[in-house]
């Protein structure tokens, strides 16, 4: 049986140097709901889940910048509230089946072992012909950002690293590993993401997220990736994938937002990321604190088209499914939110862009390069490489 999972126990990195493009299917949370909730489905449900979703990634990311401690994270197990989009994997050899979930904010793969005191796991890494131990002396150790390469130990000793949840303030340890895997990747910029491992390249097509069905067309590649469109450069991508967001027109008018709005980095807790962690976008407060509206029989006509236009003229072209999420029958409610919205000191200013203004569009990144590339697409009609 499949084991669901989501950043937990123990840090698995693959050692191959690889030179071919990899075409992963990407899975709706919800296909997988009756294994965690008979209630998923339902829209309220689900928009209250997305919602909790994304306000814990926002901390995420916070807790990222602002560092001084161990990495937080947001869930210790699939239960809905992990992530929108998944990856089948095999782990090990002979593989054992995961899921995992697509994380631009990621750079290496964490999983569940057998034994796990916290969450059921079946993958036992020393029963994989594949594995290798790492110790405290292999520059992967030092690599890994809060190992126990950092706290001195002997370098003889194995790698271990410790993560703090959200969910449970629980502190866990885990160690660090070489294994095959058939297959997940981190997809952020660091030396040891498998995105980097292939050619630096990859990208993904978002349909309809609040159509089920829709997924099957939803997909990941990794080197030969499609980067069509327009573009714009990457300002920073060792954890983040940082972007200049320039000014946002709704119809044909051009917002009255000051250009600096939503420039900056990561020292500063300001600019603008697009993340693929989170469902809803957050914007900074002086671009947006306007309360969350809701509206009854919307019709898309009713709707203009909105453009969010970055450096270099690259746009994300929003209609109604980008804009208003689906939370009952006859009920949209606006999905994007003020900053403020997650409550969390310092983080007003920060923009992430997620993956409600992603949908209908192929999103390629090339980090040689340094562009992002955004194309409105039919996923269900994109050439598969």
């Amino acid at each position: 049986m499949s084991s669901y999972i989501f950043l937990v126990l123990f840090i698995l990195i693959t050692n191959s140097n690889l030179c071919f493009t990899l075409k992963l299917k990407l899975i709706h949370i919800d296909i997988l709901a009756p294994s965690y909730d008979s209630e998923a489905i339902n829209l309220k449900t689900r928009h209250k889940r997305w919602t909790e979703l994304s306000v814990g990634r926002f901390y995420q990311i916070y807790q990222d910048l602002v560092g001084g401690g161990l990495p937080l994270y947001s869930g210790l197990i699939l239960d809905g509230k992990a992530g929108a989009l998944l990856v089948s994997i095999g782990l090990g050899n002979p593989p054992i089946p995961q899921f995992v979930v697509m994380d631009t904010g990621s750079n290496i793969m964490w999983v569940t072992c057998m034994g796990s005191p916290y969450v059921k796991g079946n993958y036992n890494y020393k029963k994989s012909e594949d594995y290798h131990p790492v110790y405290c002396s292999h520059k992967e150790c030092r690599n890994v950002p809060f190992s126990n390469y950092y706290g001195r130990q002997k370098f003889s000793d194995s790698c271990t690293l410790g993560v703090q949840y959200k969910s449970s303030n629980k502190v866990i340890q885990g160690e660090v590993v070489w294994d095959s895997v058939t297959f997940w990747e981190g997809l952020d910029g660091e030396d040891w993401s498998m995105a980097t491992q292939f050619r630096s390249r990859f990208s993904y097509c978002v349909g309809d997220l609040h159509n089920n069905a829709s997924s099957e067309f939803n997909h990941l590649l990794l080197d030969e990736a499609h980067l069509l469109g327009s573009w714009t450069p990457i300002r920073d991508f060792s954890t983040k994938i940082y972007i200049n967001f320039t000014y946002i027109i709704v119809g044909e008018e051009v917002l009255d937002i000051a250009s600096d709005v939503f420039v900056g980095g990561p020292t500063n807790l300001n600019g603008t990321i697009l993340d693929c962690g989170s469902f809803a976008t957050f914007l900074a407060n002086l671009a947006f604190s306007a309360d969350n509206p809701c509206f009854y029989n919307l019709h898309p006509n009713e709707v203009p088209t909105v453009h969010f236009v970055f450096e270099m003229g690259a746009q994300l072209v929003l209609g109604m499914d980008n804009l208003f999420a689906w939370v009952e029958p006859d009920k949209y409610c606006f999905s994007i939110k003020p900053s403020s919205s997650t409550k969390i000191p310092s983080g007003e200013n920060l923009t992430v862009i997620g993956l409600d203004l992603q949908q209908f569009h192929n999103i390629g990144c090339d980090y040689k390069a340094r562009r992002i590339h955004f194309d409105l697409v039919d996923c269900e009609n994109l050439p598969i490489i």
